[in-house]
């Protein structure tokens, strides 16, 4: 019976820790790294990358591929 209470108390314990490790990353860390640059505008269409994100100069034609597409295929819904 001891080994069951045990576990019971430490699941208790890992269960409490869980919940509690992301309410202390949100109190206790600063979250401000959600910045971004701008890495195009295609047809009006802002396209942002985070600031802390690499490089991404290659992938402009596929940027401009892919927003060109959405707004082909999405006509009518953009504001």
């Amino acid at each position: 019976k001891a080994d069951k209470q045990k576990l019971t108390k430490r699941s208790k314990l890992m269960l409490v820790v869980a919940i509690l490790l992301p309410i202390l990353d949100l109190l206790l860390t600063n979250h401000n790294h959600f910045k971004f640059r701008q890495m195009a505008v295609y047809n009006n269409i802002v396209v942002n990358t985070p600031i802390n994100h690499p490089d991404l100069t290659n992938w402009l034609p596929y940027s401009e591929k892919c927003v060109k597409k959405y707004n082909n295929s999405h006509t009518g819904e953009l504001p």
